[in-house]
């Protein structure tokens, strides 16, 4: 019985690192869990949300009810265990563009959960808002952090640089909405026109083709086209993938997920 693969896939506080085996033909996957820990899960249970971490989030769910806050079923608990795990957990996919780069948790808030809540509350928090920090080279503390709408946290990535174009400067993202283009294209366009490819006069008209954007990995560059061809990914699915935003290592590597998998 084939088993749909599940590698590299993320399911709540599990990700998938590779098979393990079939037992009563059902698939059993290796699994890293946020907190680090590994541990082998019946494909079924994670597809099926019914096991959600290697074990330790029932024991914090466990120890948070029985403590006097009990939060740890909100929206604001779930915002500070993230900022906790983008910060100290090696093994987060984040981990990379936080801990890595040495932001931290402030030691108030590290110290007692309720700290940090009580200064969401008094500090503009709503349920539609998303945590950002105002220097995005410092770490999260009261000074540093306030609460924002998508479209300000966006801008003040790290990722996110100033264009100087007909004598305006604006982020990318800024742009992309006052030309009324899709911001990945732009970006790749941008790129493009940095890289001598054509002028960026260019890049913010509508005259280049979106099939002529370049992509480099591993030093070599083409275009979507050809890197399709290359690693054997139909042209419109490494398209979407370069279209919805995803990083050029992912988009080129992740094999293409097909629905004649079985599940478990």
């Amino acid at each position: 019985m084939k088993h749909k693969d599940l590698t590299g896939q993320k399911f709540n506080m599990l990700t998938v690192l590779s098979f393990a085996y079939v037992k009563e033909t059902h698939a059993y996957w290796n699994c890293i869990c946020d907190c680090g820990k590994t541990s082998v899960v019946c494909g079924s249970r994670l597809t099926r949300n019914l096991t959600r971490s290697c074990g330790c989030l029932i024991l914090e769910t466990s120890r948070i009810r029985n403590s006097k806050h009990k939060l740890s079923n909100t929206r604001l608990y779930h915002i500070y265990h993230g900022m906790r795990v983008r910060c100290y957990n090696k093994n987060d996919h984040s981990y990379l563009h936080y801990g890595q780069r040495g932001i931290t948790v402030c030691d108030e808030w590290m110290k007692d959960v309720t700290n940090f809540i009580k200064w969401a509350k008094e500090n503009g928090y709503k349920d539609n808002l998303s945590i950002d920090r105002i220097d995005p080279n410092k770490g999260y503390s009261p000074e540093n952090c306030r609460w924002v709408n998508s479209k300000i946290q966006a801008n003040n990535k790290t990722s996110n640089k100033f264009i100087t174009f007909n004598g305006e400067t604006h982020t990318v993202s800024e742009w992309a909405d006052k030309i009324g283009m899709k911001r990945k294209i732009l970006e790749q366009r941008i790129r493009n026109s940095e890289a001598g490819k054509y002028s960026l006069e260019e890049a913010f008209s509508k005259k280049v083709r979106e099939h002529d954007i370049m992509l480099t990995f591993k030093g070599k560059t083409q275009n979507i086209k050809s890197w399709a061809e290359e690693i054997g990914l139909p042209y419109s699915a490494l398209n979407q993938r370069i279209y919805h935003g995803w990083d050029i290592e992912r988009a080129l590597t992740l094999p293409l997920q097909t629905n004649k998998s079985r599940r478990c």
